[in-house]
């Protein structure tokens, strides 16, 4: 799917404007896990500048961004931050207007058979993805996976949708020699009715059960100054400089 001109070692997933919610981006760092169109994109560059060219995921219908952080889970009889990994995962068929543009070009708009369309179906087939599990080598040897979903918003400009959920059957540890590596996901949409479209968006938060055994240490700090170098703000009245 890479190219060797241009930039060999960047793949662009590109979906349109308010087609996905800011909680399903990812940021810097984040293992991404992405299915879609694979397109060669002729928007990108021209005559005077051909190797920005390239061949990009555009749109998506199904990303899954795994971020490893802290979330409050419960451990042993009552809650705490531990180390986690957070799937945020959107499957959404809105891929905004560029979708049934590949004989729609501007000398073209008047074709019959040009279709403008942000939708396309999604219901055929299911989708599985794994998620790692979060990196505790000091957990104790007893701990299990544990894990809870939460249901995110769908996009604003998505004008009604049918939300999909996980049943009990669909997600499960991967096993292995010592312990699982990974949680397998289901999300079940082959054969659902296209409309209203169907839609996936929640977070999946998996973590372990028991936290070690030894003592954890604890430390006192204490702040006696703060230097804001730039707030990204403008400077308004009661403002520190």
């Amino acid at each position: 799917m890479l190219t060797d001109v241009g930039n060999p070692e960047r793949i662009e997933v590109e979906w349109e404007l308010n087609a996905v919610p800011e909680w399903a981006w990812p940021s810097l760092g984040d293992r991404v896990w992405v299915m879609g169109r694979w397109v060669f994109d002729c928007g990108h560059g021209g005559e005077t500048d051909p190797v920005t060219y390239r061949t990009e995921i555009h749109p998506p219908r199904a990303v899954a961004v795994f971020r490893e952080r802290p979330e409050r889970m419960p451990v042993e009889g009552f809650e705490a931050l531990v180390p986690a990994t957070r799937a945020d995962v959107f499957i959404s068929g809105y891929g905004g207007r560029l979708i049934e543009f590949a004989a729609c070009t501007d000398w073209l708009a008047d074709w019959p058979d040009c279709r403008i369309s942000a939708t396309v179906p999604i219901n055929d087939r299911d989708y599985e993805f794994d998620i790692p599990v979060p990196q505790w080598p000091d957990r104790p040897p007893d701990a299990r996976l544990q894990w809870r979903i939460v249901n995110q918003s769908g996009p604003s400009a998505m004008p009604s949708f049918r939300r999909v959920e996980l049943g009990p059957g669909d997600i499960w540890p991967v096993p292995s020699a010592e312990a699982p590596t990974h949680l397998h996901v289901r999300v079940r949409m082959a054969g659902l009715p296209a409309s209203p479209p169907p839609l996936f968006a929640s977070s999946i938060i998996l973590s372990w059960d028991k936290l070690r055994t030894e003592p954890l240490d604890r430390f006192r700090v204490t702040t006696r100054f703060l230097h804001v170098f730039n707030d990204l703000d403008g400077l308004y009245r009661g403002d520190p400089v």
